[in-house]
């Protein structure tokens, strides 16, 4: 593991050379928390001398709001499950980062800890249903979860058109299995090996099942990553004067962040097609306009006009629809995380 200033290729030798003496080590978790200095064909070379002595690694990144440093690992990452790659949210921290990753928390079910087979980079057949763990509804009257993160995943199969079953996850009273992971969602395309993070999930979907492609430009992936710990730090606020709420001006700053680019790149975040940054920003979107009225009595501004259609767009579209929770679901969810009144 490193942090700081990315170096790959010397890292590594010093894992062999130094860290473990010299003796060959079966697997090396890269923990990518800095700048990258490393041109694209470095971790070319890297991953193929790694691969000929077969050694498997594990890449967790994260601290990178622009994705530069996705391309060179995509170079670097082996399909062939020699080399697994976990990008993490750049807003989180270092505990956050290495929890949410699925080297850290293992996958549940058939190996737990091995990489994915070879089977999992070829194409899915749609015909087959896929199984998907989610949060159970918080409002008992509610048939949708109001996990933010699991219906990011459904919305991505629902564009896709993938057939799955759903299975609710009682978070109080957790089964044997479950308690291995404390993860939700979870997937699994052979009902062998399960697969937690949403990131990681999205990103397997989209390999397994190209069409439509939903794959966002790195450079615009950043797009809305604060908005969810902002709207939490909102809600929590105990701040009654508006004029004086940091965490309200806070939130609505990256409100009008995505205002600006929804207004001179719009429709959606890449244009006139959807990507997943759209399916991820709907889910938070939605979440902000039912708690953030049901707790702090305030909306998104109508001045905001592209983030208005914008939210409509998304709101309108079957998946959303298809998965939605209701209001009451949305609201009693964050009651119960935050202790709101």
């Amino acid at each position: 593991m490193i942090g700081g200033h990315l170096r790959l290729v010397d890292a590594a030798a010093n894992a062999y050379t130094v860290w473990m003496d010299g003796l060959r080590p079966t697997r090396i978790v890269f923990f990518a928390g800095g700048r990258l200095y490393l041109p694209l064909h470095r971790g070319r070379i890297l991953a193929t001398q790694l691969k000929d002595l077969n050694v498997a690694c594990d890449v967790i990144s994260f601290g990178d709001p622009y994705l530069d440093k996705k391309e060179f690992f995509d170079t670097f990452a082996d399909h062939h499950g020699n080399c697994n790659v976990c990008y993490v949210p750049p807003e989180s921290s270092v505990c956050e980062a290495l929890s949410r990753s699925q080297i850290i928390i293992p996958r549940v079910g058939g190996g737990s800890s091995l990489p994915p087979s070879p089977s999992l980079s070829v194409q899915h057949d749609k015909t087959k249903k896929i199984d998907i763990y989610v949060k159970a509804p918080a409002d008992s009257a509610d048939d949708k979860t109001d996990c933010i993160f699991c219906q990011r995943v459904l919305l991505t199969l629902q564009e896709k058109d993938v057939p799955y079953k759903t299975t609710f996850i009682d978070l109080d009273s957790k089964t044997g299995w479950f308690d291995e992971t404390r993860t939700l969602p979870l997937i699994s395309f052979d009902n062998v090996t399960w697969f937690s993070n949403s990131n990681v999930i999205v990103d397997l979907i989209e390999k397994k099942y190209p069409e439509p492609r939903l794959v966002t430009p790195p450079h615009l992936a950043y797009l809305g990553l604060k908005i969810l710990p902002k709207l939490a730090e909102f809600l929590k606020s105990k701040n009654e004067t508006d004029e004086n709420d940091a965490s309200k001006q806070a939130l609505l700053d990256e409100l009008k962040e995505l205002e600006v680019h929804l207004s001179e790149n719009g429709p959606y975040v890449s244009g006139e097609k959807i990507t997943a940054v759209d399916l991820s920003l709907a889910t938070k979107l939605y979440h902000l306009e039912h708690a953030c009225w049901r707790y702090k009595k305030w909306a998104v501004p109508d001045d905001l006009t592209a983030v208005q259609q914008y939210k409509k767009l998304l709101f309108d579209r079957d998946s959303f629809e298809n998965t939605k929770p209701r209001p009451q679901n949305v609201n009693e969810g964050w009651r119960q995380r935050l202790s709101l009144k």
